[in-house]
């Protein structure tokens, strides 16, 4: 890639396999990374964070929304949680929580991002898990080699950076 970015994170090198994916995503005002210069590509990524990168990388600014989980208020992530609610982007809980504050894993982040922009999974089989359609299509479009992905595993910044970039 062209060498002549502006790269503004202190701690992405241009040799990280994520570097053109978040300068791709910081350069089209979809991330901006943290205070202290950095974007932490190797940090687990919230739910609350997952969404909100999602929802603004596809050029949405949500309505106010709010109160749409027992625990989800009136927070920050408030309208882009309950956008992509409002959505069918998630669900949520059982108990009607979202737990914006949980690391979400690497299924949920292919699941959330393939909800969003319309990418189409089949229904699980009666004997599978109900990730096991978004593993496969996310291996049909080259986004993982299943003899490698473990669904369950925390997702890094990196990872979510990487996808959204990949489907955008």
């Amino acid at each position: 890639e062209d060498s002549t970015r502006e790269n503004p994170f202190t701690d992405l090198d241009e040799n990280s396999f994520y570097y053109d994916p978040v300068m791709d995503l910081y350069e089209a005002g979809i991330i901006g990374g943290y205070t202290d210069s950095t974007i932490r590509t190797g940090q687990g990524v919230n739910r609350a964070e997952l969404i909100t990168i999602l929802v603004k990388g596809m050029g949405i600014t949500p309505a106010p929304y709010r109160n749409c989980f027992l625990d989800v208020s009136e927070e920050w992530f408030a309208p882009y949680v309950c956008y992509a609610k409002v959505q069918g982007w998630v669900k949520g809980y059982p108990d009607g929580t979202f737990h914006p504050e949980w690391t979400a894993n690497k299924v949920e982040v292919i699941k959330i991002i393939f909800k969003a922009v319309g990418i189409e999974a089949d229904e699980a089989e009666d004997d599978e898990e109900w990730y096991a359609p978004y593993v496969r299509k996310a291996e049909e479009l080259g986004l993982i080699n299943t003899e490698f992905f473990v669904a369950w595993k925390e997702a890094q910044r990196g990872f979510a950076f990487w996808v959204l970039s990949e489907v955008l």
